[in-house]
């Protein structure tokens, strides 16, 4: 009976340890069975498709390809590894090729990003270093030159509830100080086989607004103070964003700016 009790607990213990590969958040606590989804596709108000999601055997995302049906645009992200992680990705537009360009991402012995570069035309165009606090997540990033510095600070559970935004001036050299401050819901945000990679944001036409603050946190956002944009979220049966509608502080749409997701089962 007590070698039954022991196998069962180290069994337990091996089925966490599977869950955490997944990559879901560390500070999510999910529902009691291992069934997992993935994102497949994505679509608009109007259930045309604008998003198709490739992912390797291992369920790594490979390649994502974004359509505009209104401005009859196509574009695409393709993913690199080298030993599991995401070396580079590729940024391509269909319709602008001038406008590529390659996002690199290098690790420290932990696993942990440290620094991403921008490269266009084989030169580089820009940078961030990246640098963790005790509890291992992201506190400070420095930009380019280093005129830039972001301090994020963390609620109880492991999102960014506040960026503090240190600015100087390239040519004056006057500095300020700006503050941004989020909100979040209590769900598991949707699972790309992406891990902790925060450089792109994989959710089609969902603006650019604070893409590394939502990316790093454990939930899904619901607001950015500093413009107003909220998003609305209605959820599945697995506790995920079965549809995501964005609105603008001050604006309507003609139609809701909704993605409706679908994910299938790879487990």
């Amino acid at each position: 009976m007590h070698k039954n009790l022991v196998f069962l607990f180290i069994l337990s213990i091996s089925a966490l340890n599977c869950r955490k590969d997944h990559g879901v958040h560390p500070h999510i606590i999910t529902e009691p069975n291992w069934d997992r989804y993935v994102v497949d596709k994505i679509y608009d108000y109007n259930n045309r498709l604008i998003a198709n999601y490739t992912y390797s055997p291992d369920i790594k995302l490979l390649r994502v390809d974004y359509t505009d049906p209104v401005n009859n645009t196509n574009s695409s992200y393709e993913f690199t590894y080298e030993n599991t992680f995401v070396k580079s990705i590729q940024v391509v537009s269909n319709n602008y090729p001038l406008s590529n360009y390659q996002i690199r991402i290098f690790y420290n012995f932990q696993g942990r990003i440290i620094r991403d570069e921008s490269w266009k035309n084989g030169t580089r165009v820009g940078y961030s270093n990246y640098e963790y606090d005790g509890n291992k997540r992201i506190s400070n990033l420095k930009r380019d030159n280093g005129d830039r510095n972001y301090f994020l600070s963390y609620d109880g559970e492991a999102n960014i509830k506040q960026a503090k935004i240190n600015l100087q001036d390239p040519y004056s050299g006057a500095t300020s100080t700006q503050y941004r401050d989020f909100k979040y819901d209590t769900h598991q945000k949707p699972d790309f086989g992406l891990a902790y990679v925060f450089q792109v944001e994989p959710l089609p036409q969902f603006g650019t607004e604070a893409p590394l603050e939502k990316n790093i946190s454990a939930h899904n956002m619901t607001e950015y103070s500093g413009s107003g944009t909220q998003w609305i979220y209605t959820y599945n049966d697995h506790n995920l964003p079965a549809t995501i509608e964005t609105k603008w502080k001050g604006i309507n749409t003609v139609q809701p700016m909704l993605l409706r997701l679908e994910y299938k089962k790879v487990q």
